[in-house]
């Protein structure tokens, strides 16, 4: 489990014995993997697990670019505060967009302004999502045309090669 959260077993046994609190960026890490809600976590109320989809859905470049930072520091790892500290951002701001799944520009300015590397690698992302989007859409339409086609075709063979004629 600690593994899964990006932290140490140490980190993750303080956790487990209450002697530390969860950060925002694992209650975050925990409410998108494992549908656990954070209500639960910190106060013991209410159903341990989400039972139907958030109001409000963050953007997927908000999303992605969490997930590629979140990767980033397993990768290098580093602890959420080395990072913060690096990028000249108040840790809490960094847990609490974690927490909030939303990443202002200014705080993603700072990011990327002391993490070149891991600018590099959001950017390459946005490109990608944004060029697998419109592949999206022209699948979608070569379906839509594809299921068209078959209709004509089953009316043809329907009406013994002629195609109905809609009055």
């Amino acid at each position: 489990m600690a593994e899964a959260l990006a932290m140490t077993p140490a980190a993750y046994n303080y956790v487990e014995k209450g002697t530390n609190s969860l950060s925002g960026r694992v209650l975050s890490l925990l409410q998108y993997v494992y549908k656990v809600r954070p209500e639960y976590i910190l106060d013991g109320e209410g159903d341990m697990f989400e039972m139907r989809k958030p109001l409000k859905t963050p953007p997927l470049y908000t999303m992605r670019t969490l997930y590629l930072i979140d990767k980033f520091l397993k990768e290098e790892g580093m602890t959420i505060h080395e990072f913060a500290k690096q990028s000249n951002i108040k840790h809490t701001e960094l847990d609490e967009c974690f927490r909030q799944q939303s990443m202002p520009d200014h705080i993603l300015d700072k990011i990327c302004e002391a993490h070149p590397k891991l600018a590099a690698i959001i950017a390459r992302d946005r490109e990608n999502t944004q060029d697998n989007a419109a592949l999206q859409r022209k699948i979608s339409e070569l379906e839509e045309e594809l299921e068209r086609s078959r209709k004509i075709i089953d009316r043809l063979v329907a009406g013994g090669g002629e195609e109905k004629s809609k009055s």
